[in-house]
Parts: structure tokens; sequence; C-alpha cells
């Protein structure tokens, strides 16, 4: 493995103590450092740290993955939702700030499964089961017009500062995996599948076309819509090198999504050309530069361009998109340690230096305190920024460590 300038071990069990740190009776808060509502259990949050938890052997660890799956489930909204977020004490519930949260549902789903996977607790997936379907049939509405993709407007997902709305990589391949899981889920019960297996595939098709677009494939039967699919190929793009982050009506967006092309990566069956490009571009881009850190999004949005305006106006509290910063071109542990954790499939030893930048990045503080574990890290300066001790970002150094040291899967 390559050089480090301390024990992976030793960052391995600081995480997890920040991981303890982080919860409760009720499950996975977002942070051990309360305040604006880090205090919650959040779905997203919850069900990445339990990703993370459920690789490990640890069982006070894995207790906190169903207590965080059964707090969300004591407040699922009449129609189905799962909330964003929760605060057990006070018993209220977000099901989402400026637009609902979409990614919370999948995530949801996706992480009950990974937990019934992981342990066979079989009285609690009879007991839930039907709450499951609810949340389904729900997001499987929010496609409107029925052709395959959900959508989902500015500020759904987890980049609910950022200027992405419409049919979003990201999303779309949760819904992919949630259709998936639930295929999974039901054959445990014993009941049909087939719909959930032709709705996962289905997404999964129109993902590879969609999201890639080649001319190849303009009269292909999962095209979304054939005037969008063709304005992108008279944009001004980057070389086909990754899936593109979204579209809408307006056409598409082409900045490289950090998050959406790791879980690409993870979950879907991709012609290893494609695959090859994206892992080339991120060796290229996100190495020693970024000290082996993966962006949310990356170009920066400048203040001279055109999108600049839209993301500015786009914040619930304060503006936190600065270039560099948060969404805008931050660099994250969170969806480093996903992007690791692949990696270590392929290349241990490159992997190795992912996981060695996510820990750099956890030992970081501010005035001289040392793993601290931020949110982020400033995409030029390499300073920490956002909220300290954050789970998830305990959870990536947990999620790579895994995969690095035991070839464990992320998803099982």
């Amino acid at each position: 493995m390559a050089h480090r300038e301390f024990n992976p071990s030793q960052a391995y069990e600081k995480a997890v103590e920040v991981l303890e740190k982080a919860s409760n009776r009720y499950g996975f808060k977002a942070s051990a450092v309360d305040g604006d509502r880090y205090e919650n259990i959040w779905a997203r949050d919850s069900m990445i740290c339990s990703l993370a938890a459920l690789m490990t052997s640890r069982k006070s660890l894995i207790k906190k993955v169903k207590l965080s799956l059964s707090t969300l489930l004591k407040f699922q909204h009449r129609h189905g939702n799962i909330p964003s977020n929760v605060n057990p004490t006070t018993k209220k519930a977000s099901y989402g700030g400026t637009a609902g949260r979409v990614d919370a549902n999948l995530w949801f789903v996706i992480g009950f499964a990974q937990y019934i996977k992981r342990t066979n607790d079989l009285p609690f997936l009879h007991k839930h089961f039907n709450k499951l379907r609810k949340t389904m049939s729900l997001v499987h509405l929010y496609e409107f017009n029925d052709k395959g993709f959900i959508y989902v407007p500015k500020g759904g997902d987890w980049a609910d500062e950022y200027i992405q709305e419409g049919y979003v990589l990201y999303d779309e391949i949760l819904y992919m995996r949630a259709w998936q899981e639930m295929a999974w889920l039901s054959r445990k019960m014993k009941k049909h599948i087939k719909k959930y297996n032709e709705r996962a595939e289905r997404a999964k098709q129109m993902i590879l076309v969609n999201f890639w677009p080649e001319r190849k494939h303009i009269d292909s039967e999962f095209v979304y819509h054939p005037t969008i699919f063709k304005k992108v190929f008279k944009q001004k793009r980057m070389k086909e090198t990754f899936f593109l982050p979204y579209f809408n009506p307006s056409g598409y967006g082409c900045r490289f999504d950090g998050f959406g092309n790791s879980l690409a990566l993870h979950l879907l069956e991709m012609p290893k050309q494609k695959e090859k490009k994206i892992l080339n571009y991120i060796l290229e881009q996100f190495s020693r530069r970024t000290k082996y850190l993966l962006p949310a999004f990356y170009p920066p949005i400048f203040p001279h361009e055109n999108d600049w305006e839209e993301l500015k106006a786009n914040y619930s509290i304060k503006f936190r998109n600065k270039p560099h910063e948060y969404h805008n071109g931050g660099l994250w542990q969170m969806i480093t340690g996903f992007f690791a954790a692949w990696l270590a499939r392929h290349s241990p030893e490159t992997a190795a230096l992912y996981l060695h930048g996510i820990n750099r990045a956890n030992s970081l503080g501010k005035n001289g305190e040392k793993w601290q574990f931020y949110e982020f890290i400033h995409g030029k300066k390499l300073t920490p920024g956002g909220k300290p001790l954050q789970a998830w970002s305990a959870a990536a150094t947990i999620m790579a460590h895994e995969a690095v040291f035991r070839r464990k899967e992320v998803f099982k």
C-alpha cells in the first residue's frame, strides 16, 4: 500500500468513534454536533451511514441501523413519504424544505433492503413490507407521464442548493436500485416480482441511453424525448467521458456529478469502455491536485457564468455555494468513500490513495484541532468547511477501509 502520514487503523477507529457519537436511541444523526437540525435523524444521511455500519461486524453500529429505520417508519406520512429528517424528541418531521425530498424515499428503501440482506431480520421485513410498497407507489407517481423516469424539482435531493432539476442521474440510479431491492424483498416475501424487475430493467436501459447521449441511440426506444436528446449534440459540452448530471425541457447539464457517477460505477451494468472513461477522468482530474478527493459537481460555477444568478438565488438560510465550496466544486469525503469502495475491486493500491485522501481530510480541523470530520473540503484551498463531526464523513472512512482491506462490498 502507498505511504501514509498516519496509520489507517487509527483513522478507522476515529471514524467508528464519531459514528457512535453521532447516534442515539433513535438511530444515526447527521452530526455529533447539535444545531441547524444536524441532531435530527435524516433519511439520506442515516441510510448512507447504515451502509457503512452494515459493512462492519460491530453489533453496536448495526443496531443503530434498525433504530434509524424504525424511527423513519414511525414518522412515515400517510401518503407514503419517508421524512427527509425527523426530530424524535419534539416529534417534528420534515418532508422537505423549499421542495420535497425525493431521494429520502429511495435511500430508505435501499437501506431497508440492505439491512435485511445483511441480517436476515425477516420479522422486521414482514412487519413493514406494505409500508415500503406504499412508499414506492408514491414515488412511482413522480414519473407523472409514466415514461420511466421520475421528475425531481430543484432542491429535491441531496444537492438541495444546487441548480439541477428534472431528470437527475443520481436520483434515477437510486430509483432503479429501489425497484431492484423491492424485487428482492418481494421474493423473500414469496410475492410477485415481475413488475418490479420490469421497472428496474427499463430504468437501467433509459439511464444508459439518456445520460450518456450518443448519436447511434437517436432512434432508440429508450430515448426519453427525441427533441431534448438531440439538443445535447448542439450544446457546448465536455467530451463523452462520464454520465451527464441531468436533463430537463431546457436541455442537458454538462458538469461532472461526483455522486451520480460514483453510484453509476457501483450500480449500473455499463459497457467496460464507459467504465474506463469515467475512471480515467476521475484519476486525471481528482488525484494529486485534490488530495484524492472527489467533488460534488465540477467544474465550479463562477460569477461570470450564465448559471451563477440561478445558483446564487437558491438557498434556504444563507448562500453556501461560492466557487470551490459546498456543492459548487467542494470536495466530499462521503462521495469519495463510495468511489474508493468501488475502485477497491479493481485496483486496491489506487483505492488506498483515495482512502488516505478521505482520512487526511477527516483529520483536519480548525484552530489547531484534529480529527474533526468536517462536511466538505474547499476545492482549491483544501481547507475544511461545513459542519464538524459529520456522520457520513466518518462513514466514508469505514466504507473505503472495509473495501480496501477486507474486500467488502457497499451494496449486497
